[in-house]
């Protein structure tokens, strides 16, 4: 939606992120998963209404229920739980190798963001959203296993995934 082909988002561009934005930090390591973030909106997905919590994964999946040990994996697609995978692949943040940080934002100055996002793509679509989940994947990794590629060493992401919801309807934002 706001990235043309080969484009990128400068960071200040992205939804405001980080502990300073009330933001849960995903526990360091390979293949983690959150607890659940347990929402005081709850989310609509495809057809179902009424999901209260999410999971985070170091993979780059955002879960709508706890995800099975073995299916976290990225070689494990599709999935058999609901998920939304703004960048799905299999990165590390083990040893200060980025962060993943996570939240439920119910601000008006974060709603309001996310409604005009959701316009420009969709500008005959009305939409205000009441709940906003917020999931950044700060300049992640990949897995490399113990035998490390020195020509790895500087190669990060960082992205983001929106999921906007309203009464009926939900949208996802990828940054």
């Amino acid at each position: 939606l706001l990235a043309g082909p080969g484009g990128c988002l400068s960071r200040q561009e992205l939804f405001p992120f980080g502990p300073g934005h009330g933001d849960q930090e995903l526990e360091a390591g390979d293949d983690r998963v959150s607890s659940a973030l347990e929402l005081r909106r709850p989310l609509r997905f495809f057809d179902k209404s009424g999901i209260d919590s999410v999971y985070v994964t170091t993979n780059g999946i955002i879960a709508m229920s706890e995800p099975p040990a073995k299916e976290i994996s990225p070689g494990f697609f599709p999935p058999t739980f609901g998920a939304v995978a703004p960048f799905l692949a299999d990165l590390d943040t083990t040893d200060g190798l980025g962060k993943v940080y996570y939240r439920e934002d119910l601000s008006l100055s974060v709603t309001q963001l996310a409604a005009e996002c959701v316009q420009r793509g969709f500008p005959e679509v009305p939409f205000q959203p009441s709940s906003v989940v917020v999931v950044t994947w700060e300049s992640v990794a990949p897995y490399q296993g113990p035998s490390k590629d020195p020509d790895q060493e500087g190669k990060r992401n960082t992205f983001q995934a929106v999921l906007a919801s309203s009464d009926s309807s939900s949208y996802a934002i990828f940054l």
